[in-house]
């Protein structure tokens, strides 16, 4: 194993080799520095009987020599990405140690980069258990209340570590007083995960305490594919407790935490809700044990869609407000007294929830080929690839004043050649007045390849309406820009304000 120790540079060689395709031909070697980063070094360590590296660095190689061509599953942790054999994969950012991904493993020497995110590097490689299996790891489900009727919703996280997408796959879940009912799972494309939703209806058992159940994946011809242990819980209805249900937002099975109100006569007014942001790293569930019971509120807890989430914005502060939507309608209180707190993290939360508050949105992922545009009036579509590599481009945007190619960017008439250029522009959609088109372009693959790393779905992002860049070939890489701009208020670029790399001053066109 070798590893760099010399903190981060501004600019990101081993990023720049899977720019431009190279990534997996490269081999370091000890004491090797990269090509114009003599202070960045690689050192030989060794993983301990864990698989862990104790030192700290800004990445780790790790080649893997397989007998045959397989798919192994990759559970590593401490990494922010991992390049396998120059493809791209999500790394475990918080270091948990609960990402599971499905690569596939060559015959002869395998590269393996993982580039440092939180803690220590962790890596391990094991044969998936069966073609198409269910996850342990990071499951979604909810309390019960004691001796109640149940109809909700749990999540499991199903890999297929084939190549090919798998599709008419059924879970049923096993347990004391639980119908087994199959749940359909949807298509999950080859070498992929996907959490997906089983229906959990019956009627819990009356007296409080863990419930042993078995969760089931069966195959398309009713054969069973995999199965594992899950538990459920029965509890009291007065204890902090977990909901489950279908987001509105992506279809996802979500919880948010609730510690209901106990008033002390039927005389009490009806209680309030007050919907409190936990911390960085704090569980929905752990905010609402951080509060006692209350008379005279109601405290519910949104989960901001993981522990860190994205701060309590975007995604988070659509979480937020669905929750509070679902509490207001399922519990009994007073709609004049609905409060807002937060620790920590979470008083960011607070303060940005309180002045920012916009409605519920819809998220949705599809292939370009099931795109209709009459499937989905009046929705803001993202749109990866670009003219010839994306079917749904001739709908959204063939009138669009910028057209991306295979090897050209043209915006009005200023056409910009090359396969490596990266493109992100907004346009409205022409058959909606509310909604746009988010384009993420390239004009070739390493143009494609160069996207992949710009950040859109996080805090603080802020782009111009126009943004064209490319990787330095001076300065392995850096990313340059190449154009940027804002449209007119008739979205041309005519009547906008543009500026290019080659022009000393900005430009009309």
């Amino acid at each position: 194993m070798r590893r760099r120790f010399d903190p981060m540079p501004d600019v990101d060689p081993i990023r720049s080799k899977f720019v431009d395709g190279t990534l997996s031909q490269f081999l370091p070697g000890d004491d090797e520095a990269l090509a114009g980063q003599d202070g960045l070094k690689w050192k030989n360590v060794d993983l301990d009987d864990k698989g862990a590296v104790a030192e700290r660095g800004s990445y780790l190689y790790v080649p893997y020599i397989s007998e045959k061509q397989s798919v192994l599953v990759l559970n590593a942790s401490g990494h922010s990405e991992a390049y396998v054999n120059g493809e791209l994969h999500g790394g475990d950012v918080y270091n948990r140690g609960d990402v599971h991904l499905p690569v596939l493993m060559n015959e002869g020497t395998n590269q393996l980069f993982f580039q440092a995110g939180r803690g220590t590097f962790k890596v391990r490689l094991y044969e998936p258990p069966s073609p198409v299996f269910l996850l342990e790891a990071d499951t979604t489900v909810p309390d019960l209340v004691a001796g109640e009727t149940v109809d909700t919703w749990g999540a499991v996280i199903v890999m297929n570590a084939t190549r090919e997408q798998v599709e008419g796959f059924t879970l049923t879940i096993d347990a004391p007083g639980i119908v087994n009912k199959a749940t359909q799972v949807p298509s999950i494309p080859l070498l992929s995960i996907r959490k997906v939703g089983f229906r959990i209806q019956g009627t819990a058992p009356s007296e409080p305490g863990l419930i042993s159940c078995t969760l089931k994946l069966h195959e398309k011809t009713g054969c069973p594919s995999h199965r594992i242990p899950l538990t459920l819980e029965a509890i009291h209805s007065d204890q902090p407790r977990k909901i489950t249900f279908v987001s509105d937002i992506d279809g996802s099975v979500q919880y948010f935490a609730l510690r209901s109100a106990t008033p002390l006569s039927h005389d009490d007014p009806a209680p309030a809700i007050v919907l409190s942001c936990h911390g960085a790293g704090v569980q929905a569930i752990g905010q609402s044990r951080a509060y006692s019971t209350k008379s005279w509120f109601h405290l519910v807890a949104p989960t901001n869609r993981r522990p860190y989430g994205y701060d309590w914005e975007d995604f988070d502060r659509m979480d937020a407000m669905e929750v509070l939507d679902i509490a207001r309608k399922s519990l009994k209180h007073d709609p004049s007294r609905i409060y807002l707190t937060g620790h920590s993290m979470g008083e960011h939360g607070a303060w940005h929830l309180g002045v920012t508050y916009r409605g519920n949105g819809s998220v949705e992922i599809l292939p370009d080929s099931a795109f209709e545009s009459s499937r989905y009036p009046d929705r803001t579509v993202v749109l990866y690839g670009n003219a010839v590599t994306n079917k749904a481009w001739s709908s959204l945007l063939s009138n669009s004043p910028i057209q991306v190619l295979q090897g050209q960017v043209q915006i009005g008439k200023r056409s910009l050649k090359g396969e490596d250029l990266a493109a992100f522009f907004i346009q409205p959609r022409k058959d909606s007045d509310i909604t746009s088109v988010i384009a993420v372009s390239g004009s070739g693959p390493t143009g494609m390849r160069s996207a992949y790393s710009v950040s859109f779905f996080r805090s603080f992002v802020r782009y111009p309406d126009c943004l064209v860049t490319r990787m330095s070939p001076e300065e392995a890489g850096r990313t340059e820009n190449v154009a940027a701009g804002f449209f007119g208020l008739d979205w041309s670029v005519k009547n906008g304000e543009f500026s290019f790399s080659d022009e000393t001053e900005t430009a009309t066109p």
